[in-house]
């Protein structure tokens, strides 16, 4: 269970520092896609350790799938809730 903590406080901060490194005068199309890739990039390379880590499944698998389910949902509601620049 810690180590999910810290999955989660790990692609949260990344996802504040790519947003404030994002022009303020970018689209929410853009600040969503940023949003969303950098969730992606930091979700999957922390499931791809943990998985290595406690041996479970194919790591390849688990980090893809993580990671398009976080990224995605990260960019979706940045998208909502994001007001146009």
């Amino acid at each position: 269970m810690p180590a999910l903590v810290i999955l989660g406080v790990v692609v949260a901060t990344g996802v504040i520092v790519a947003r404030l490194a994002v022009a303020e005068e970018a689209t929410r199309k853009t600040r969503a896609t940023v949003t969303g890739v950098v969730a992606l990039v930091t979700s999957g390379g922390m499931a791809f350790a943990l998985s290595n880590l406690v041996q479970t499944g194919n790591p390849w698998a688990v980090a893809g799938i993580t990671g398009a389910f976080v990224g995605s949902t990260f960019a979706m509601v940045t998208y909502r809730h994001t007001s146009e620049a």
